[in-house]
């Protein structure tokens, strides 16, 4: 009889093993990210985006100045949401969130 594998189970530990987990859990943040800042500005233009994360910090892209502080100003309050969202401790992943304006 063979025994079959969930993927969802799978995928992080072969993720750990190929050093790729860090990754992984940075791309389930970055879509949080984009979710929550949707709902977070209720406007039907994309105000803000993730970008990436390196060396512990969210680097995001925003539409104006206006919105990047926007989001300064919310961080802690953005970080909750994606630990909440990602059912994980971001401790170790996350720990600043910088903010560029930059035209589309």
């Amino acid at each position: 009889m063979h025994s079959f594998t969930n993927l969802t189970d799978l995928l992080p530990n072969v993720a750990g093993k190929c050093g790729l987990s860090q990754n992984l859990e940075s791309s389930h943040v970055l879509l949080a990210f984009d979710r929550y800042v949707s709902e977070l500005f209720q406007h039907p233009d994309v105000l803000a985006r993730a970008g990436f994360v390196k060396n512990n910090i969210l680097f995001c892209y925003t539409r104006s100045a206006v919105v990047s502080q926007e989001l300064m100003y919310k961080k802690r309050q953005i970080l909750a949401h994606l630990e909440r969202a990602t059912g994980q401790k971001l401790d170790n992943l996350i720990s600043k969130v910088r903010a560029s304006a930059c035209t589309p």
